[in-house]
């Protein structure tokens, strides 16, 4: 896809923004072309693992009748959003529900960390080398905020009701995630923010523009294209 688009577009290089495990293809993808790749930003990557995944296999595990059940509603609420968000009308992408679910894991995401560390903190909730191998890294965050991030449109919003839900099984970020993704979890390159009062999917403007009370996301999007473009990228 990098290759045709820099084909398509006469670019040497793009940029590439990925959020929740968007962010781990980005990083991949990054690691393993360089030289087609300006810039990786993360945007409430799980860079770090998701509590919440490492909760999910603790309670249902992928071999029991609760873990089948888990892997069936986790591939229709998959197909649903991709159809409500995207209209995708074409042939239906493979999906392995289990092995996503296991690679969002801390366990699942420590050893792809061996393999791909670039841009990652040395030391836990801090920045981690804003460049390498020519590759520019950033990322950006939000948390769950009582009084923001429940109210607004929130309040008609099912999905900030299940991030809510969601938040209870994180122990080590307790009070400190989006729902889906831990604050310094989130971590990678140059940190742009980290507690925007942004669920984890308001932060991409999800689900159909219902966002928190004075949330913007939108903005962080287009001020980011600016940064990217004064930067040369």
């Amino acid at each position: 896809i990098i290759e045709d688009i820099c084909q398509r577009t006469g670019a040497d290089k793009v940029n590439l923004i990925g959020h929740s495990q968007g962010a781990l293809d980005a990083r991949y993808a990054a690691a393993k072309r360089p030289a087609r790749v300006a810039s990786v930003t993360s945007v409430a990557g799980p860079n770090h693992g998701s509590e919440l995944a490492d909760h999910l296999e603790r309670t249902a595990p992928g071999d029991s009748p609760q873990g089948r059940i888990l892997k069936a509603v986790l591939h229709g609420l998959a197909v649903l959003l991709v159809w409500l968000e995207t209209g995708w009308r074409r042939d239906p992408l493979p999906v392995d529900v289990h092995a996503s679910h296991q690679s969002l894991t801390s366990a699942g995401v420590a050893l792809f960390n061996q393999a791909y560390p670039q841009g990652l903190p040395q030391a836990w909730g801090g920045e981690g080398a804003y460049e390498v191998n020519g590759v520019r890294y950033y990322s950006w965050s939000g948390t769950l905020q009582p009084g923001l991030t429940d109210q607004g449109r929130n309040r008609f919003d099912g999905s900030n009701r299940f991030c809510r839900l969601f938040a209870r099984s994180f122990v080590k970020e307790k009070g400190q995630c989006d729902g889906m993704v831990g604050r310094f979890s989130s971590h990678l390159g140059q940190v742009i923010g980290d507690d925007y009062p942004l669920d984890h999917l308001d932060i991409v403007n999800q689900s159909l523009g219902a966002v928190g009370k004075g949330a913007e996301p939108v903005r962080l999007f287009t001020e980011h294209a600016a940064r990217l473009k004064a930067a040369g990228l």
